[in-house]
């Protein structure tokens, strides 16, 4: 297994040992820019897309126990998501969101969080808990189920005290590049990193002080700005942005800003379509609400009406439907509402403009 340690001993490098044979082909035609792709063809144009005003849900039906860490494929019709089973085993799956077919991508007594797909959605990248205070990057190819091991990442011993604290990864734009937490240069802390999944690179993407989590990470749509909570300990936290600078010759790694605050644990932040606000989960489950706020902080957050108590972990996509010449906005959320834990869909009716 290969391993990461801090910046300090092995600055801006990531260690690609582990990868398996057809593991290096990728990297190859990644490096030729014929590996992992933007997914170009078929995707609807998103740049002008809010959120709506106008929101239809529904429960997706899964079975007995809870969901956690939902995410959306880029064409808004596969949600993958971590089951944590009734005798406490958490796995992988990925199931299509207009019909009960699933399938299970993971089987093991890891912890696996955080799913996030691709850009072209051929591969899910996640996280594994492999060990105390250690997370092991992987990823997986839906359709294949092949698995590849990226490397291993320390983080915080108290990161390992909350389960739904999410150390990432997040994929850029480029499907290159992917952001994560690891353990910090500063005593108890966790800083977020960029990763080139072709090259190994590593880039420090913030510093935070001494005893702040910087989790969460979402990276905006057009790469340029990184949103992520930033708190003293897990289950307290603010979201804050900050922008990216993949240069390696950088001075210094830029100043967060924060942003106003719902409530003392704002978090799980993703980026609207149009880049304008982020929708996060504000508050304490099985109390927790999906909120809003516009990322250039001039506004104070304001709840998503359309959705229940209890909403964690929100997702979105534009959904390409048969029979509908506009697409349709969709977002997948984890909810406690009622004390049991499922997916819930929420997306744009199917008869009105995005």
């Amino acid at each position: 297994m290969s391993e990461l340690q801090s910046s300090r001993s092995t600055p801006g490098r990531f260690q690609l040992a582990s990868i398996p044979a057809y593991g290096w082909v990728i990297v190859a035609m990644s490096i030729l820019g014929l590996g992992i792709l933007p997914w170009i063809i078929g995707k609807p144009h998103v740049t002008a897309v809010a959120i709506p005003s106008t929101l239809e849900t529904r429960t997706l039906p899964t079975d007995p126990g809870v969901e956690h860490f939902p995410a959306l494929s880029p064409d808004g019709r596969q949600v993958a998501y971590v089951w944590e089973n009734e005798s406490g085993q958490f796995d992988l799956y990925v199931r299509t969101v207009d019909a009960e077919h699933h399938i299970q991508l993971t089987d093991s007594a890891e912890i696996e969080e955080s799913p996030a797909w691709a850009p072209d959605g051929r591969v899910i990248a996640y996280f594994a808990r492999t060990g105390p205070g250690l997370r092991t990057l992987r990823l997986v190819e839906p359709k294949s189920g092949r698995h590849r091991d990226r490397g291993t990442v320390e983080v915080p011993s108290q990161v390992d005290l909350d389960r739904g604290l999410s150390t990432g990864p997040a994929w850029f734009p480029d499907g290159e590049w992917v952001a994560f937490g690891r353990k910090g240069s500063e005593p108890d802390s966790m800083e977020l990193v960029a990763l080139s999944l072709a090259r190994g690179d590593m880039v420090r993407l913030t510093r935070p002080p001494t005893g702040t989590l910087d989790h969460a990470p979402a990276v905006s749509p057009d790469g340029k700005s990184l949103a992520f909570t930033r708190g003293m300990s897990p289950g307290v936290g603010g979201l804050h942005i900050t922008s990216i600078d993949l240069s390696r010759s950088r001075p210094a790694v830029p100043e967060a800003r924060q942003l106003p605050a719902a409530t003392t644990h704002d978090t799980d932040a993703t980026w609207s379509l149009d880049g304008r606000s982020l929708l996060f989960s504000a508050g304490y489950s099985p109390d927790s609400r999906l909120w809003t706020v516009a990322v250039d902080g001039t506004k104070e957050p304001a709840p998503l009406s359309a959705a229940g108590a209890g909403g964690s972990s929100p997702s979105l996509a534009l959904a390409l439907l048969p029979d509908h010449e506009a697409p349709v906005w969709r977002m997948v959320y984890a909810s406690s509402e009622g004390g049991a834990g499922g997916l819930v869909l929420a997306e744009s009716p199917v008869n009105a403009e995005p």
